[in-house]
This record gives C-alpha cells, structure tokens and sequence, in this order.
C-alpha cells in the first residue's frame, strides 16, 4: 500500500509525527512496535492514510489510531522477529 503510493515505512521509522487529532495537535514517534499495533486495530489501509495523509481514524469505540500508535510504540521489534525458521 505504501509502495503503491510510492512511499516506504522507512520514510517514517522513527520519526516524530505531528498529526492533528480532533483540533488536538500530537506529537507521537512511530515505531514499528507502534505501526504493528495500529494496522492490527484498524487496518493496514488506515495505518498509510495516517502516513501519507495525516487522515486519523477511530474505531467503533471511538479509540483514535493515535492511542494504539503511541501506547504500542517503542517496544524493541526488528523485521528478523517475523522470518519463517525451518
């Protein structure tokens, strides 16, 4: 999705992120810890419109990307965490 856009996720790893929730300005590092969370909560699709295009989205309860973005994030997770072992 983020290629399609011709973006990548290292673009954003670690990068402080200003986006506007609600009137609210929110300053949140993204992590991939962070990213994870936020894609497994709401969906890769939300997680580059939060990217790309700053959009935030909340889920049926009301909970902002923001909280799962910022509460899952700076956990230590590396790509190897996710190799198939033989």
């Amino acid at each position: 999705m983020l290629k399609q856009r011709r973006k990548s996720i290292n673009e954003y790893l670690g990068k402080q992120g200003k986006f506007n929730d609600n009137g609210k300005s929110k300053n949140i590092k993204v992590t991939l810890s962070g990213l994870m969370a936020a894609a497994h909560l709401r969906g890769a699709d939300k997680v580059v419109d939060l990217l790309v295009l700053g959009k935030v989205s909340r889920d049926e309860f009301g909970t902002s990307i923001l909280e799962y973005l910022d509460k899952f994030g700076g956990y230590e997770t590396t790509p190897k965490d996710f190799q198939v072992r033989g």
